[in-house]
């Protein structure tokens, strides 16, 4: 009787929302299964990694003239919880707005991004460095704070973020950590030639390692334990100027650089990163390429070329080739191998609302050139798929 009850209850909640003027629903997820093996016993798993194995989000969204909120919620193999917006937003005037809360806002963000890499374990594709959007500029994302946005005149747009989770070195949010950990920055669109973008993104403190006190007796239990003191690490400021061209029909070219402020107080300096982006899509064909450098302590390379086209409705076939070379040795700072070339075909089954994918990747570990004798070859046959409303 209380599951009937409790039906009812979210039922009646929902049709009230869905007949509210302004309310609007949606949902994003990804999800899949892989087969993989190489250099140990063959295996199986789920991706994405990042969702423990499976994204299933709904999103609500309210707005008026002058007032509004997103709310997102998403399973990730588990209990339900708040996904990549939960904020309330108010404009005062048509050109002023704050947003309060977790915001995500895309105004200035990268506009290319390798979304099939994205999909698939880190490990199975080139190491997303070279991947997602934010690789070229990073979008404006407080966890806990608000965001202001300014668009003045015509084709500018100016944004800061403050967010109340930054940390001083002591390892509490105060005033004075989240304006050391601002982010501000501003772009302006030229009419039909395309973006230019600039930002400062700020520093702050976080849990690096722990330290270990010495053992003693606990005077309440009297068992013996032993301390655990955290060490905060400091995170780089940066500078971060992009541009992307769009005078081209069905072309965009989006190339970045991040700068490290201050690597002063890092045993391992931050490297310089220059990302560049280039989608075309047209006549039923897509290509993306994604390339990154480091330049700096650590010297490396990663690049990716994307392709598919449409051979029937919904049926389309492709293949991805892609590069990692971060590391000098091809070892990360863990000793993980990462140096690779990967060779990706795969076919998809498009619709108006969702995908479904099946590929093969077999990754050639590059490191073994330079004398790591544990290295090995890995492939994988992922097979996945992802909705949209």
């Amino acid at each position: 009787m209380k599951k009937v009850l409790v039906i009812l209850l979210v039922s009646a909640f929902v049709s009230a929302f869905a007949f509210a003027d302004g309310i609007t629903f949606g949902g994003w997820g990804r999800s899949g299964y892989v087969f993989q093996g190489g250099t140990g016993p063959d295996q199986v798993g789920t991706f994405p990694s990042w969702a423990a194995g499976s994204r299933v989000g709904l999103s609500v969204h309210g707005a008026s003239a002058n007032v509004g909120f997103d709310v997102d919620w998403f399973s990730a193999g588990a209990q339900p919880q708040i996904g990549d917006n939960a904020r309330v937003w108010v404009k005062p005037a048509t050109w002023l707005r704050f947003d309060f809360g977790k915001a995500q806002i895309d105004d200035l963000r990268g506009k290319v991004g390798d979304d099939w890499g994205d999909s698939l374990p880190s490990y199975l594709s080139i190491y997303s460095a070279a991947g997602d959007n934010d690789g070229i500029f990073t979008r404006f994302y407080p966890s806990q704070g608000f965001v202001l946005s300014l668009t003045p005149v015509e084709g500018l747009f100016i944004g800061a973020a403050l967010d109340s989770n930054k940390l001083d070195s002591n390892g509490n949010a105060t005033p004075a950590a989240a304006i050391a950990g601002i982010q501000v920055g501003a772009g302006y669109t030229i009419k039909d030639i395309g973006q230019v973008r600039v930002q400062y993104i700020g520093y702050s403190y976080a849990t690096g390692n722990y330290v270990y006190g010495a053992p003693g007796l606990d005077p309440k239990t009297g068992q013996l334990v032993q301390t655990k003191n955290p060490v905060l690490a400091k995170s780089n400021s940066y500078i971060q100027a992009a541009f992307a061209l769009t005078a081209v029909k069905n072309l965009t070219i989006d190339l970045g650089t991040k700068i490290p402020v201050d690597t002063s107080a890092q045993a391992t300096p931050d490297s310089s990163k220059v990302a560049l982006g280039v989608a075309y899509g047209a006549d039923g064909m897509n290509l993306t390429l994604r390339a990154v450098t480091l330049i700096g302590s650590n010297v490396g390379f990663g690049v990716s070329l994307d392709g598919n086209f449409a051979v029937a409705k919904p049926l389309s076939i492709g293949a991805k080739v892609s590069y990692n070379g971060e590391a000098k040795d091809g070892l990360d700072a863990s000793g993980n191998h990462v140096g690779g070339l990967d060779l990706s075909p795969y076919a998809l089954l498009n619709y108006s609302n969702g995908t479904l994918g099946l590929g093969f990747v077999y990754h050639i570990d590059t490191s073994k050139l330079v004398g790591n004798a544990t290295a090995g070859n890995t492939w994988s046959i992922p097979f996945w798929s992802e909705f949209s409303f």
